[in-house]
């Protein structure tokens, strides 16, 4: 976890381990709102 390109933080697309939004994930809190949902609304409307 020394930032250098983990592939732990690759894998969750977050560059930085230390991000704010990663203490609340584990909380079980929705991501920011700058991050990808892992199923947005928009989805089920490109399906129609």
């Amino acid at each position: 976890m020394t930032g250098d390109g983990a592939p732990e933080a690759a894998a969750e697309g977050e560059e930085r381990p230390e991000a704010p939004e990663e203490p609340l994930k584990r909380a079980g809190r929705p991501p920011a709102p700058h991050l990808p949902a892992p199923a947005p609304p928009a989805d089920a409307e490109a399906r129609r």
